[in-house]
């Protein structure tokens, strides 16, 4: 969908009005809907900061990306948003277990806190037909993938991580992040000082 052109503030632009949707059900679409594609791309900027802000992550490093999963442009987590919430809340990750089966490798993963908080996440990626250099590979991002699962439920965020974005449905792509360009410099006028 084209960008829509933004109103005055507190009233909704000209596309919303003819579309017969407010301000307030964009917001509220993507808030409890989890969809951000209706919003501009300075509201998604704005939302995208407050999230970051809300949990401590820092922006300038990317910790979330787009993606468009049913039908909804959502955010997921990057690998720099699970690093962080690691360090910052002294997050430990343990391997409880390995299994190898026919058709499916499957790790899970213990992550605690100091306080003793805990919890588990499986991470879990076909491997028929795999060998050599492909297993151990598989191997890797199959922990990696339970090592960020229970670090983002441990810190409670229910975000899907990028290294699930192989097994989420076939229409789930990521999606570009549209940065608006930087306004031109203003020139001086002469006599200004």
């Amino acid at each position: 969908m084209s960008e829509q052109r933004r109103g005055t503030p507190g009233r909704p632009s000209t596309d919303m009005v003819l579309n017969g949707t407010t301000q307030a059900e964009i917001v509220e679409r993507a808030i409890v809907a989890g969809d951000l594609s209706k919003l501009s791309v300075a509201d998604r900027t704005a939302y995208y900061l407050r999230v970051c802000g809300s949990i401590g992550l820092n922006p300038l490093t990317r910790p979330f990306d787009y993606i468009v999963l049913n039908g909804k442009l959502t955010l997921y987590a990057r690998k720099d948003a699970t690093d962080q919430l690691r360090r910052m809340n002294s997050v430990s990750t343990q391997i409880v277990s390995r299994e190898f089966g026919k058709e499916l490798l499957v790790v899970t993963v213990k992550a605690s806190m100091p306080d003793g908080r805990c919890d588990e996440s499986i991470g879990a990626l076909p491997i028929t037909n795999l060998h050599g250099e492909a297993l151990a590979n598989a191997l890797m991002k199959c922990e990696t993938k339970a090592k960020r699962r229970a670090t983002l439920a441990l810190c409670g965020l229910g975000f899907t991580d990028e290294s699930e974005l192989d097994g989420v449905q076939q229409d789930a792509m990521p999606a570009p992040v549209v940065v608006p360009p930087e306004p031109a410099p203003r020139t001086r006028e002469p006599g200004e000082d």
